[in-house]
């Protein structure tokens, strides 16, 4: 029988689950398809991967990442949303998958491939479902290539993790450094958000800082979207200014990571959710806000597509 306080975590549950999904969709069988793109002076299409099928439900290509000729595409919602990672390299022009890659001690709901990134040889990967810690916790599964193939390394949890804070929502690598986002820790108010610092110490990753806004916010979903490049790590807050949203940037300096500065958009509109993507690299910051309009006015305007979305840089 369901005590109290078990029904009051599952309708907590319920209802950041439900904010997060998307539209209901009929049913069918159909392969989500991965553009690929070179540059070559200018930027082309040179294939297209596609699992071999999938349905609905079990949508490809929710997250992806690429390095070199291989890529790495996260399908969460496969096998009653465990999860799996595909594997494709470039072979003689054409995009091949070579591996699908689940972890061991997977459970169903966890989102394995919710978020991935790779640096060089070392993979991450996002399961914001994972129950180790409490319900919805969430976790990271590092991944190592030997000989061509994507194999488990370690499981990587928050040390203060607890239910419904979604670690593992968004993820990122480079070299010796992994952060991860947590949207909806709840360390300084209720949904305010996190991101994690881990640190490749000795060959074991260990957690380094944990980073929180300075101006933390109730459901500001800090830790929505995280990069780093290069002793900088950006972190978005989407929801953070009644939606308009805000990017945080972070630099190390002796052996922590401080802040840097705190990023908004010009003229920034309250639905803008300005912080849902970022990028970093070559001390260049790019902020995706998929709710900005291009400056046009939007009240009592209808229109069949109200968010063309923008990157300011």
């Amino acid at each position: 029988m369901m005590n109290s306080g078990d029904a009051s975590e599952a309708m907590a549950t319920d209802r950041r689950r439900s904010r997060l999904q998307g539209p209901t969709m009929p049913a069918r069988r159909f392969a989500w398809p991965l553009l690929v793109l070179c540059a070559l002076g200018l930027w082309v299409s040179c294939g297209r991967a596609a699992a071999p099928t999938v349905t609905v439900e079990d949508p490809f290509a929710v997250s992806v990442a690429t390095q070199d000729d291989s890529a790495l595409v996260g399908a969460p919602g496969d096998g009653d949303s465990t999860g799996s990672l595909h594997a494709y390299e470039r072979r003689g022009g054409r995009w091949t998958p070579v591996q699908t890659l689940s972890p061991p001690e997977l459970s169903p709901g966890d989102g394995f491939g919710h978020a991935v990134d790779v640096s060089a040889d070392v993979a991450v990967v996002g399961l914001p479902h994972d129950d180790d810690l409490a319900t919805d916790s969430g976790a990271v599964w590092v991944l190592r290539r030997q000989d061509g193939r994507w194999v488990p390394e370690t499981k990587l949890t928050a040390s203060d993790g607890t239910g419904l804070d979604f670690f593992g929502w968004s993820v990122a690598i480079d070299g010796d450094v992994i952060v991860v986002g947590s949207l909806f820790d709840d360390d300084v108010a209720t949904d305010c958000g996190a991101a994690y610092v881990f640190h490749r110490e000795d060959g074991a990753w260990v957690e380094q800082q944990k980073l929180v806004a300075d101006d933390a916010g109730r459901s500001d979903r800090f830790g929505t979207a995280v990069a780093v490049s290069d002793k900088r790590i950006v972190v978005g807050a989407p929801w953070a200014d009644a939606y308009a949203g805000a990017a945080y940037v972070y630099r190390f300096a002796l052996d922590r990571w401080e802040p840097e500065a705190r990023l908004v958009a010009y003229q920034a509109d309250s639905r803008d959710r300005f912080g849902s993507a970022v990028a970093v690299g070559d001390g260049v910051v790019i902020v995706g806000a998929p709710g900005d309009d291009g400056g046009r006015e939007a009240l009592d305007q209808p229109r069949r597509h109200p968010d063309s979305g923008a990157g300011p840089v």
